[in-house]
């Protein structure tokens, strides 16, 4: 046992209550000066404790446990991870602990820390981000994400406030992670973000209730930091109003390139929650790439008439004289390109559409779903007049836009891509 250098311990994690496996109960005192790797699966704290030594390089926790009647908890692993001074790769998976925590967490700094892998439940994401101190450059290589653990509800409980919990679940990890852009919880030096990416991913499975929502922050070329929250139902808009709450001023203002996929149509906010105008906080944002997010394009021609008819008010009959109205402040205005992919644009049939979704003040803010078209040549018209054209619009893969079409946004951009694919019937399914 003395020149053990590598230990592997894997049970089945399956079970709600796991039968406590025949792992040897060693001493603290007992020589394990070898020991570099420890990975185990399934096993409660008080039984891998023994192996955690000063000595570790490498700690994987995979379904690591426990319950009121073990006594140890996070906390416990707090204490086990501050002496370990040469540890470089830490992974915690589906990390369960009780949520009745006693005392305070002691706060951890892993200065030899070259990868960090963190998937688990949002509540633990917290709690464990905010009570480690860790190298920007081991959240590179790895990453975190938080699972929504969606409880049984009862057929009379109101289903939004599983919706709700959802929303929390998010916003609680977004709080928790994107702090670090701002030099939170980390060492080494800060990069300079200028990227910023928002995935989603559905499910593989027909219904279509979940998905994962994927963060990432870039310099050029190089991944900054990245997370994930799986098992989401919150719609896109949603989940964006979150990103741009949690993450530091100074880093939404540093955005030049954002990138908004979805892998297929998706809800873009719930019915019961206005737009937002976090636009302004990017201010210098060149480049904006929006893939199926249909929503997103209709929140920014929106908020472009928006602006113009701010800029308006009704003068008393009498006044003749030229008054000087207040100047138009039209949003993003850093952009230069602007690429649409899998975006419906011309106007299709469909009966009873709902666009309570998008609730300006003013009906005429409202963006015809079923025609984006004339809005969004009426807002490049717009930036045109102000000296703030696009100077490339790209267009692939979109629905209901033909030669024609085109011809219309030519004359108002400085440059038009569009792939000459013309699909003439809207996507099957539509958010």
């Amino acid at each position: 046992m003395p020149t053990l250098r590598e230990l592997s311990i894997e049970f089945d994690a399956c079970d709600s209550e796991p039968v406590q496996p025949a792992i040897p109960l060693l001493s603290s005192q007992y020589p394990l000066t070898c020991l570099k790797t420890v990975s185990v699966c399934g096993v409660s704290f008080w039984r891998i404790s023994p192996f955690l030594r000063p000595t570790l390089a490498s700690l994987s926790l995979q379904h690591y446990w426990s319950t009121p009647e073990d006594g140890p908890n996070l906390a416990d692993l707090f204490s086990a991870l501050s002496a370990m001074p040469l540890l470089e790769d830490l992974v915690i998976s589906q990390c369960f602990y009780p949520d009745d925590t006693d005392g305070d967490l002691p706060v951890v700094e892993l200065q030899t820390l070259q990868r960090f892998c963190l998937e688990t439940n949002t509540d633990a994401c917290a709690d464990i981000l905010s009570h480690l101190i860790l190298p920007l450059s081991s959240l590179t290589v790895g990453g975190v994400c938080g699972v929504f653990e969606e409880y049984e509800v009862d057929e009379d409980e109101d289903e939004d406030e599983d919706e709700e919990d959802n929303f929390s679940s998010f916003a609680e990890l977004s709080r928790a992670v994107l702090p670090i852009l701002g030099g939170n919880s980390v060492t080494g030096v800060l990069p300079t973000v200028d990227s910023l990416k928002v995935v989603v991913v559905d499910d593989d499975d027909d219904t279509g209730d979940s998905a994962k929502i994927s963060v990432e922050a870039w310099e050029d070329t190089t991944n900054v930091l990245a997370y994930s929250y799986t098992d989401a139902t919150l719609p896109l808009g949603d989940a964006l109003d979150v990103i741009y709450e949690s993450a530091p001023n100074h880093f939404m203002a540093g955005i030049r390139t954002l990138y908004i996929i979805a892998a297929k149509p998706r809800p873009w906010r719930r019915m019961d929650k206005s737009h937002s105008n976090h636009l302004s906080s990017l201010s210098n944002l060149v480049a904006l790439h929006i893939s199926r997010a249909h929503g997103f394009i209709k929140d920014i021609v929106g908020q472009h008439i928006q602006a113009s008819l701010d800029c308006k008010f009704d003068l008393p009959n009498y006044i003749t004289s030229t008054v000087q109205l207040p100047p138009v402040v039209v949003p993003l205005p850093n952009l230069r390109v602007l690429s649409l992919d899998g975006i419906t644009i011309g106007a299709y049939d469909v009966e009873d559409e709902d666009n309570s979704d998008y609730d300006y003040e003013d009906d005429r803010c409202r963006v015809p779903y079923t025609d984006l078209l004339p809005a969004i040549r009426l807002m490049l018209a717009m930036r045109q007049a102000k000296g703030i054209q696009l100077s490339l619009l790209e267009i692939r893969n979109a629905h209901m836009f033909q030669s024609t079409d085109a011809e219309q946004l030519r004359d108002v951009v400085g440059r038009l891509e569009w792939d000459g694919r013309v699909t003439m019937r809207p996507p099957v399914t539509s958010d």
